[in-house]
């Protein structure tokens, strides 16, 4: 008997493909999830008849026009048409796939090209429901050509050391991290200061959360003045929901020649790939590697690094500036077309080759049973205000 479509049924039946794919093509390279924010996006507002198409290019260029179409409103507009939020999704999946993985879905080959992670030999893609919101989210599986396909031959390719000097970019820092307390990875208790995580070796003063960003990007501003018009949160909005794609900034958010449209790149990471300090619930589940569930399961923060290198364990440690210790990893690319939060992780560094196990299981999982309270609420509410109206 076939498993009904979309049940925890098929995904038992998926997860046998997948093991099935792992014996055909090896190990996966790359572990990735996406997670497109539905009350962030004018072009939702225009599928759904709220906005019309000559609107829509107006609210890209002219903000007090966009001021109308807040998250709040956008967020009410899609909680109220969820089947064209799943029409939204799958059109992001398949620039995704089409252009980022380079992959062409009618021959189910990779093409001539090569995507960013390179040619593409073969992918498995996911998609959840977010269990608060009731967004979809995909986790993808992806095996790249020339990658190694075994921990064993992984380990063997680490011995050209040639190799692993081209993976390095080095750069100093200034500011030097603290050693974070055990608080920092928990909960805090009501009325709880942010942790510090950074020093200024000059005046003493320490930073935590976003701190150190915020005050840059303050700065810069103000040495810009005539040329920056104040890039408040209104207008960084616009500029996340409009489907426009931000334009390449190269190097700029890391010059001192920073430039408009990377300070409005470094304040849109902030509102959707910034950890909180205070975490959240879902921060706090059981698993192998937070078996109580007190601790952060994403161990944020993370600590500074002076310098992207290899560690004793044969894992690349990113460079990681004090200040940005709430900061999750991005690919600049993928940031600047959907501008939209995503994790990513290569599974041919470190304790990688050993979690492809664990990575086929975890994006097969099985889904819990959903109901969007938001959507519930404003059904009550939708129902109770009809029935007062025809009452009056």
């Amino acid at each position: 008997m076939r498993a009904f479509w979309g049940s925890n049924q098929e995904r038992v039946s998926a997860r046998a493909d997948l093991f099935s794919m792992q014996l055909n093509f090896g190990q996966p390279s790359i572990f990735f999830t996406i997670s497109p924010s539905t009350s962030s996006s004018f072009r939702i507002a225009n599928l759904a008849g709220e906005i019309d198409d000559a609107s829509l290019d107006a609210l890209q260029q002219c903000l007090d026009s966009s001021l109308q179409f807040s998250k709040a409103k956008l967020g009410e507009i899609a909680t109220a048409n969820p089947f064209v939020c799943a029409k939204y999704f799958d059109q992001l999946m398949c620039i995704l796939i089409s252009d980022v993985f380079d992959w062409d879905c009618e021959k189910g080959s990779s093409g001539t090209k090569g995507g960013i992670f390179g040619h593409t030999k073969a992918f498995f893609a996911a998609t959840e429901s977010q269990s608060s919101t009731g967004s979809l989210h995909a986790h993808i599986l992806i095996w790249i050509d020339g990658l190694p396909t075994t921990a064993r031959a992984y380990y063997e390719l680490l011995k050209n050391e040639h190799l692993k000097n081209q993976m390095l970019r080095c750069e100093l820092s200034n500011l030097t991290g603290l050693p974070f307390t055990q608080q920092a990875f928990r909960k805090p208790k009501r009325q709880a200061l942010r942790p510090s995580t950074s020093i200024c070796t000059g005046c003493e003063s320490t930073f935590g959360s976003s701190e150190v960003i915020d005050e840059s990007l303050k700065l810069v501003e103000s040495r810009h003045q005539d040329s920056f018009a104040k890039l408040h949160d209104n207008f960084v909005f616009q500029r996340i929901a409009a489907p426009l794609p931000f334009p390449r900034t190269g190097g700029q958010m890391y010059s001192a020649a920073i430039s408009r449209d990377a300070l409005i790149t470094a304040k849109a990471l902030l509102s959707y790939q910034h950890h909180l300090w205070s975490h959240t619930k879902g921060c706090f589940k059981v698993t192998k590697r937070t078996p109580d569930g007190s601790t952060c399961r994403m161990f944020f923060p993370k600590e500074a690094c002076p310098q992207t290198h290899w560690t004793e364990e044969d894992r690349i440690e990113l460079k990681r500036d004090p200040g940005n210790e709430y900061i999750n990893a991005y690919v600049p690319l993928i940031n600047d077309i959907f501008k939209t939060n995503h994790d990513i992780k290569v599974l041919a560094a470190g304790e990688g080759p050993e979690k492809a196990y664990y990575t086929i299981k975890y994006t097969a999982k099985p889904q819990l049973n959903l109901e969007n309270p938001l959507a519930l609420h404003l059904t009550a509410f939708g129902k109770a205000k009809d029935s007062y109206i025809f009452e009056v």
